[in-house]
């Protein structure tokens, strides 16, 4: 009965101490943010935010339902002995 006590009254303190720090962007900005090849391209805190592309949301929503389901070609392996030289005829 003593253990249930205990664990009822865990103190979140403890545990926050344990979790790694907010490090980088994520203690500035928090959301979808874009990749940079040098934090010095950064000038203000909007140009973390990633852009956002509608185009490419539609593509998404809709691609799975205008394309029909084909199954996939037979691969051919093609011999590396085949030429495309005129054939020899009467030798």
């Amino acid at each position: 009965m003593e253990n249930q006590t205990e664990m009822g009254a865990f103190d979140m303190g403890a545990l926050r101490s344990n979790l790694p720090q907010k490090r980088g962007l994520s203690r500035y900005y928090s959301g979808k943010s874009r990749s940079f090849t040098c934090i010095a391209d950064v000038r203000c805190v909007e140009d973390l935010k990633k852009q956002e592309h509608p185009e490419a949301k539609k593509r998404k929503k809709y691609s799975n339902k205008e394309m029909p389901v084909y199954p996939p070609y037979p691969c051919r392996r093609v011999s590396s002995y085949t030429h495309c030289a005129a054939p020899c005829i009467g030798v």
